[in-house]
Order: structure tokens, then C-alpha cells, then sequence
């Protein structure tokens, strides 16, 4: 059965499984959620919850600033259920809240932007954090440090997680201040990408977990087994693809994926002359996460309506990387 997990930080929490039990009386939650490393524009995420009550909604503007994370996937109970995929979406700041109630029908919609900080102060007009995004990384030294150094400077109580990234080393001194964490991972994307060249896609911050994880590569590899599909992968520019599972929450940014082996079975009598009958997908292969979006109504009856679409993009090729060691040059 799909399965939410809601949580306000100093407020309520919604869970359609508590337990991993489903609640056949859970409220409806609707989800659209996308989730984007930090070089990118924000993007809001909106959750609207049904049957809430007017206690509820008459108190909904209290919730401005506050810290909300948004768990999702599969609780057990249908056949091809996957309670291990279920986990956390996104966590972010919520920066609207509003109540509606016309006839019948009471909700409350959220509106917050994953990976979002804290506001510094509360109130009608609260203060957007300061931040002193100072970076520093000389001519011949190794990039990941500098980029640690930066982020844990910036924000002292967040975690930085700093991936397996490729041995970058800058030919030139790169100094800078930056007034927002977009503008820092802007720039940090695109001089990596010039630094090696080629297909590399550069290096990525992603905040929406709580956390900073800075990565420039895949990690891991989970196999999207045939079953997990909603409808067949499709190419969206070159190198890069989308793919639509059921909803879980087990996969991030930075995630590699391997997709299954599809065949094309083409008859006999139907196939043009000189093709095969049995052609191999195009889609085959593995493949790294650079974003989500999560889309879901928990009591709709569509099969399509509680999902996960994951933007992908081709593994850099060996000869892609091959310069990393020498900074590009």
C-alpha cells in the first residue's frame, strides 16, 4: 500500500503506516516534490493534506520557517509492495502554508523548498540566514578539501559529505565570495567542468537530505528490476534520460541505477527486412541520478498516480576522466 511520512519540526506528523501497519483511515496526501542539486534555480515542493480540520487550518501561517521532511514509497500489503524502498524524499523549509475548506472538503497545502536553511529569527518578518561562502583553493591543490572547507564555514550545523570525487586539481588560484549556496555550487559546477573537459559533469551539491553531499560521479548501484517500471524509459537529450518507477524514497541524487535488459520482440512476418526479431532495449546499462521528481495522490486508483521519475545521465567514459590526475591539462 503507499505509504507517507510527514514530519514538522514542533508540530504534527502524518504517517498513512505507523509501524509499518497501513491505516485504512489515513488522511489523503497529494505530492509534488522535485528534487534538484544546488546549482539549479529552487524549486518548491507542495504537499496538500485532506480532511484536516479547521483547527488545523485556522493555524496554518505558524508554520512559515518551520523544517519539514517528507518520507514516501510502498508500506506492505500488495503483492509486488517493496516496504524496503520506502524513505526519505526531501527535507526542506516551509515557506507558505494555507487552509481551504470549500463544502465538504478541509485541506491544508505546504509549500517548502527542499534543502532550504532555517530563517535566523521568526516572526511576520523573519531574516534569511547570513551566510560567508569564502572559497580558496591555490594553483596545485586538490579541490575536495577547499570545498568542505567552504561549506562547514558557511553552515557549522550541517553535515558536508564529500563523495569519491576525481583527483581535481586546479591549474589556476581559485578565490571567490559567494552571497548563496546557488551561486556557490553554480560556479563550482562549471569550473570543474572546464578544469577536466569532455563529458565530466562537473562537480554537484545536493542539500535536500538534511545534508550536504558533494558528488561528481555515481555511487552504489541498485538494479530497477522489470516490475518497478511505470511505463518505458525515454530519451530526453543526448546522454541523458528519464525513467519512471513506483514511488520510493531509497534513491538520490548521485545514485547509479542499472535498468533491466528489455527486449523488443518484433513477429516474423512484421519485422522490416534485414532487422532482428529480438532487439535489445537502448536503455540497458547503468546509469547516475542528477534529479527526481516525486508525484503522488495517496487514495487516487491510478496505477500511475504515486511515482518517482528520475532524470539520468551516461556514465563519463574512461577517456572522459583520463585527464583528472593532471587538473586538465
Amino acid at each position: 500500500m503507499r505509504h507517507y511520512l510527514i514530519q514538522i519540526d514542533g508540530g504534527d506528523t502524518y504517517d498513512s503506516a505507523p509501524g509499518g501497519v497501513v491505516d485504512p483511515n489515513a488522511l489523503q496526501v497529494d505530492i509534488d516534490l522535485t528534487v534538484n542539486s544546488a546549482e539549479t534555480s529552487p524549486t518548491s515542493a507542495v504537499i496538500r493534506i485532506w480532511g484536516i480540520g479547521i483547527q488545523k487550518i485556522s493555524q496554518a501561517g505558524q508554520l512559515y520557517g518551520k523544517t519539514i521532511s517528507v518520507s514516501g514509497g510502498m508500506a506492505k500489503g500488495l503483492p509486488l509492495a517493496k516496504p524496503q524502498q520506502f524513505g526519505l524524499l526531501s527535507k526542506g523549509v516551509i515557506q507558505q502554508a494555507y487552509g481551504e475548506w470549500e463544502g465538504v472538503n478541509q485541506s491544508l497545502t505546504i509549500v517548502f523548498v527542499p534543502g532550504g536553511v532555517p530563517n535566523s529569527s521568526t516572526g511576520p518578518n523573519p531574516t534569511p540566514p547570513k551566510v560567508n561562502l569564502t572559497f580558496n583553493a591555490p594553483k596545485g591543490t586538490p579541490a575536495a578539501p577547499a570545498i568542505q572547507q567552504t561549506l562547514q564555514s558557511a553552515y557549522p550545523g550541517i553535515k558536508v559529505n564529500i563523495g569519491a570525487l576525481q583527483n581535481i586539481v586546479f591549474n589556476e588560484d581559485q578565490t571567490g565570495f559567494y552571497p548563496s549556496l546557488q551561486k556557490f555550487a553554480y560556479y563550482l559546477r562549471r569550473i570543474t567542468q572546464q578544469t577536466i573537459g569532455g563529458n565530466y559533469w562537473g562537480v554537484s551539491i545536493d542539500a535536500t537530505q538534511g545534508n550536504f553531499n558533494v558528488w561528481d560521479s555515481g555511487t552504489g548501484n541498485t538494479t530497477i528490476v522489470q516490475e518497478d517500471l511505470i511505463g518505458f524509459p525515454v530519451w530526453i537529450e543526448p546522454r541523458r534520460i528519464q525513467v519512471k518507477t513506483i514511488m520510493r524514497g531509497d534513491l538520490h541524487t548521485s545514485k547509479n541505477i542499472t535498468l533491466p535488459q528489455t527486449w523488443v520482440n518484433t513477429a516474423q512476418g512484421g519485422a522490416p527486412q534485414g532487422s532482428y526479431f529480438n532487439q535489445q532495449g537502448l536503455f540497458s546499462g547503468t546509469w547516475t541520478i542528477i534529479s527526481i521528481r516525486h508525484v503522488g495522490s495517496s487514495r487516487s486508483p491510478s496505477g500511475d498516480a504515486w511515482v518517482s521519475i528520475f532524470e539520468c545521465t551516461a556514465q563519463p567514459s574512461a577517456s572522459d576522466m583520463s585527464n583528472n590526475t593532471q587538473g586538465g591539462q
